[in-house]
């Protein structure tokens, strides 16, 4: 048997009672200023009438439209240069957050600099620098994932090449002498 339910009204607040139960309750239409804490409470009938009350913060996300945009300072590296790149995220709310790899690897946090810029929607940006120390078959993979809570995940990738090292002439530069020759 169902329980009854009953809801009391909220301005803005829309709640689906053909989707909520006694374990959730389900919005619809939400918008971002329905950010914040919300509370549940429960109560049983006679001859009881035990009452829990839940509250737990809600965040509501409006999700990135487009994917960051990756810009990377050059296309090729040797080992031992210095890797800069910028990712830039559309706007959001609230500010995503951005994560590097390089060949699948999570960069360090040590090599990020990651700032947002506020607004309505605030746009983040993180610039990555780092020395290339080593290339996965001659290339390196770089990928930006800008994330919003665990509800939404967007990237960006590129794969950089390894400049290869020019080699040198093993005869060195050719010069013919002018002049006189002599012999002994």
């Amino acid at each position: 048997e169902k329980p009854r339910t009953s809801v009391f009204p909220l301005a803005g607040v829309n709640i689906d009672q053909s989707m909520s139960d006694e374990r959730k309750v389900v919005l619809r239409e939400v918008t971002k200023e329905l950010t914040g804490r919300y509370r549940c409470e429960v109560s049983t009938d006679a001859p009881d009438f035990h009452t829990t009350i839940v509250s737990a913060y809600m965040n509501v996300v409006d999700p990135l439209k487009k994917e960051p945009v990756l810009m990377m300072e050059k296309q090729s590296y040797s080992v031992g240069d210095t890797l800069r790149g910028n990712c830039t995220t559309p706007p959001s709310s609230p500010a995503a957050n951005i994560t590097w790899l390089i060949n699948g690897h999570k960069v360090n946090a040590s090599y990020i600099v990651q700032s947002v810029v506020e607004g309505q929607d605030p746009v983040t940006i993180a610039g990555l620098n780092l020395a290339v120390n080593t290339f996965l078959g001659g290339k390196l993979t770089i990928v930006c994932v800008a994330d919003l809570f665990q509800v939404y995940s967007s990237r960006a990738e590129i794969t950089l090449d390894e400049e290869k090292p020019r080699l040198a002439s093993v005869l060195g530069n050719h010069h013919q002498a002018q002049g006189s020759a002599s012999s002994f």
